[in-house]
């Protein structure tokens, strides 16, 4: 039973909800940003979406975690409809995580590590059922960091280690499925392979399915072992990752990844998960 399926799934932004982000309604015509989608996402996957910017990536991030609704069409989480209430949409969260696309306007900057991570166990109620620090402190380790960092400050971490921290707190919740959106566009190379090593090994030992939205197509070859192209709203290529990037079917596809000139370079593939690394065992990132 998929974790994440879209069925026939269409999605227009109205000129009311786009003039309204504008300020201007005359000037923010209605846009269609998804055109009858229809994926499912399988525990223990990993699941690669890419396109232009606009085809839509985005928008099946902020659907599947309930951000917005579809105009038609059906998204269900384990098979089940979750509305917009509170205790849907905690539901939802509990099985649901986003890990989103810029970690420094993800998080409070007022907020210590240790208030970052622990603020979804009080949103979830766990905060009385667990030992507080000693479940933020294993949170940090896992994803690769020492449990001293709890009380830093955001400002006071490298890109990576503020990237580890958001990626803890999308675990508290102990969820089934983890979407990144761009995960590691505002980190260098070095660091992005860290990051996708991170990933594949929390999908090893956790047992996640992963939905990847990504510009980056080595990023995306490293952490996927299927991929969705997409275009103007619309899926026009889906199959195996490594199939699809050595013999794509679709025009577009052949256009997009012609365009990226380090497919064609000796680059990782799809890696296997190796041990944690706590960050004072890593180099750290240069100011």
């Amino acid at each position: 039973m998929p974790i994440l399926k879209l069925e026939n799934v269409s999605k227009v932004y109205s000129r009311e909800h786009r003039g309204f982000l504008a300020g201007n309604k005359e000037a923010a015509p209605a846009i269609q940003a998804l055109v009858n989608v229809s994926l499912a996402v399988t525990a223990g996957q990993s699941v690669g979406v890419i396109g232009e910017s606009g085809a839509g990536k985005t928008t099946i991030a902020a659907l599947a975690v309930g951000l917005t609704e579809p105009t038609s069409g059906r998204v269900l989480i384990n098979a089940g409809h979750h509305g917009n209430k509170r205790e849907d949409r905690l539901r939802r969260a509990s099985k649901i995580q986003l890990i989103w696309q810029n970690a420094n306007d993800s998080v409070d900057p007022r907020m210590r590590v240790r208030q970052i991570i622990g603020e979804p166990l009080k949103v979830h109620g766990l905060d009385g059922e667990v030992e507080m620090p000693d479940t933020i402190g294993n949170l940090l380790q896992e994803v690769g960091l020492a449990r001293e960092l709890m009380e830093r400050w955001p400002y006071e971490l490298s890109g990576c280690e503020l990237q580890r921290v958001v990626i803890a707190r999308a675990l508290t919740s102990n969820p089934e499925l983890l979407i990144c959106d761009e995960p590691a566009s505002a980190l260098d190379a070095y660091t992005k392979v860290r990051v996708a090593d991170l990933l594949v090994r929390l999908q090893a030992e956790r047992g996640l399915a992963l939905l990847v939205i990504a510009h980056d197509l080595p990023l995306v070859r490293m952490i996927t072992d299927e991929l969705i192209v997409m275009h103007e709203g619309s899926i026009v290529e889906h199959g195996p990752t490594e199939s699809i990037i050595n013999q794509p079917a679709h025009p577009y596809t052949q256009l997009l990844l012609s365009c990226d000139p380090t497919l064609s370079m000796n680059l990782p593939r799809r890696k296997k998960p190796g041990p944690a690394v706590s960050s004072a065992d890593q180099p750290r990132e240069a100011d």
